[in-house]
C-alpha cells in the first residue's frame, strides 16, 4: 500500500467516506473538506505534483493548490479545524514512521544482515 493509499485511508475510514465518494465529481462540504486534507497531506508528504495527486482524485492541479491554500487557511483561522488537522497529521506521521520502519526491516531481512 502506498503512502497515497494510506492518507486516503486514514481521512475516510474517520470521516465515514468511500474512496468513491472521495473521487466523486460531488461538491457536498463533507466530501470537499475531505479531499482537502487528502490533497494537503499527499502534498506535504511529497506524495507527487500536483498534477499527479489532482488526477488520483479526479481534479486539475488548480484545485490540488487551492485544496493546499485552503487547508493552510483553516490551520491559521480556525483552532476547531487546526486540532482537527493536527490529529489528522499524527495519525498519518504514525502511519507512515511505521510503514517506512516496516519497509527498512524488510530490506534488512532480504538481505540477510540480522544473522
Amino acid at each position: 500500500m502506498s503512502i497515497y493509499d494510506e492518507i486516503c485511508d486514514v481521512i475516510c475510514l474517520n470521516e465515514g467516506i468511500s474512496l468513491d465518494d472521495i473521487t466523486s465529481k460531488s461538491r457536498k462540504g463533507e466530501l470537499v473538506y475531505c479531499r482537502q486534507l487528502i490533497m494537503y497531506f499527499a502534498k506535504q508528504k511529497k506524495v507527487g505534483s500536483l498534477n499527479f495527486i489532482g488526477q488520483k482524485l479526479n481534479r486539475d492541479h488548480a484545485t490540488v493548490l487551492h485544496a493546499i491554500n485552503s487547508i493552510q487557511n483553516y490551520i491559521e483561522t480556525s483552532r476547531i479545524k487546526r486540532d482537527d488537522i493536527n490529529e489528522y497529521q499524527k495519525k498519518i506521521d504514525n502511519i507512515i514512521n511505521n510503514y517506512n520502519t516496516q519497509c527498512f526491516d524488510d530490506v534488512y531481512m532480504e538481505n540477510d544482515f540480522y544473522n
